[in-house]
């Protein structure tokens, strides 16, 4: 944006030049050239800012064609009001070639900018609303896959997967075992006794 925001004040300088040039032909290109591109410079710049806003608060990028179509849009209004106060065949005034080329030249070529500019604002703002409304499935399935990917290492697969772990998968056979208790007793368990008191079953015995 910074790089389009200064070719654009370059062209709009390069416009002023010709624009106060003696020669009538040069004078029209450069007055048509100037206001032409100054909506362009100046929604360039306003862009070029309003996105450094944002990245320094940690969002994204705003939809800056908006800038550019409210930027055109007014000056195609102030230009269109201009050149119908000031056309006037019957008592011509000293700006009256102004309201002339801003009448047929000039106010279709901004009016053509103010168009092509909001239509382009809506269409991006539709894409990115589609965008954030997108299936959930449409970006977890990747991610699932990255996920998955990162756990291939493990033992027996992909985790979690527990067949390569003590005890098979939770059948707790040698887990505790209570055989090294004299009779399969636990001395710390009341009753002294888990057959007693229907643990029997515990730990797959």
């Amino acid at each position: 944006m910074n790089i389009l925001a200064l070719v654009c004040t370059i062209e709009l300088l390069a416009a002023a030049l010709l624009w106060y040039m003696d020669t009538f032909i040069l004078w029209v290109f450069g007055y048509i050239g100037f206001m032409a591109l100054l909506p362009v410079t100046v929604a360039a710049w306003i862009g070029h800012f309003y996105n450094k806003s944002r990245m320094a608060q940690g969002k994204p990028k705003g939809n800056v064609l908006v800038i550019f179509a409210i930027c055109s849009g007014i000056c195609f209004v102030a230009c269109f009001i201009f050149s119908m106060l000031y056309f006037n065949t019957e008592k011509p005034t000293d700006k009256f070639k102004y309201a002339f080329i801003s009448d047929f030249f000039l106010s279709p070529i901004l009016f053509l900018e103010f168009i092509g500019t909001l239509i382009a604002a809506i269409m991006k703002n539709k894409d990115r609303k589609q965008q954030n409304n997108a299936p959930y499935g449409a970006y977890a399935n990747p991610v699932n896959a990255q996920y998955n990917n990162m756990y291939q290492g493990y033992p027996g697969g992909a985790y979690p997967n527990y067949q390569s772990y003590p005890y098979q998968n939770g059948n707790y056979q040698n887990y505790p075992n209570y055989q090294n208790y004299p009779n399969g007793y636990d001395p710390n368990f009341p009753n002294n006794n888990y057959r007693n008191n229907n643990f029997g079953n515990f730990g797959g015995r």
